[in-house]
């Protein structure tokens, strides 16, 4: 703890992901802030889907593999240990503690995680329910994670659920629009279409009209005007 200022962390960190609303920015906000003041080796972030089971995805990680994230997500047990810790949890600690529960079934994906590099998990809940989890590998110093720690993490989870639920929205929110807006074009390109056939259309009309039109008024013309009569006889039967 020593290594980092916590009051001048968060509030750089709280800075930090007020300027940006991409869910990728987010997530790289809170892999470098991790990184820098706690110097730790690796961070991995990842969002829960819309799966059920439920289930998540890595967006951002960096010097972690993400494999640990392949044992969460096949271990509904711990993924539910998760959801209702709702809070920082140190894998050491927590393999002593199912260990003596003889929770081996949970210890040995513990140990799984472990041995990935992961030696704290992060949950990020929002209304009580965990949306995103980020996993966090060994300090550069191979110390054990402090009560200063813990503490920076839960401030930090509470700060990045709010900035990682914010940048799910506005994502939502622009596949929408873009889908309107493709919907919108397409109408209008189909728009297009039917008032060009419109035009062809009446162009045609008009020209097929304007021939019979032409004859009869002509005709019309010769009757108004006394012509008709100055024809032989047989001509204007015709004509008629």
């Amino acid at each position: 703890s020593g290594l980092y200022d916590p009051q001048e962390t968060i509030k750089e960190f709280a800075s930090r992901i007020a300027k940006t609303i991409k869910l990728d920015d987010v997530a790289v906000a809170i892999i470098e802030t991790l990184q820098n003041s706690l110097r730790v080796d690796g961070v991995a972030v990842a969002i829960r889907t819309q799966t059920q089971p439920v289930q998540f995805a890595v967006i951002k990680a960096k010097g972690l593999v993400v494999s640990s994230f392949q044992v969460l997500n096949s271990t509904p047990e711990v993924i539910a240990y998760i959801q209702d810790a709702r809070q920082p949890i140190v894998v050491e600690e927590q393999m002593v503690m199912d260990a003596a529960r003889t929770r081996q079934s949970r210890k040995r994906v513990f140990e799984a995680i472990a041995k990935a590099g992961v030696v704290a998990i992060l949950p990020l809940a929002l209304k009580d329910v965990v949306d995103s989890i980020v996993l966090i590998g060994k300090k550069a110093t191979r110390e054990a994670y402090t009560k200063g720690d813990i503490e920076l993490l839960s401030t930090l989870a509470n700060q990045a659920s709010v900035a990682i639920e914010n940048a799910r929205l506005y994502n939502s929110m622009a596949e929408v629009v873009e889908e309107q807006t493709k919907d919108i074009k397409e109408k209008n390109v189909h728009l297009q279409e039917l008032l060009k056939m419109k035009s062809e259309f009446l162009s045609v009309a008009s020209h097929q009209l304007r021939t019979p039109l032409t004859a009869v008024r002509g005709l019309l013309a010769m009757q108004a005007d006394g012509d008709m009569d100055k024809l032989p006889v047989e001509r204007r039967r015709e004509e008629q």
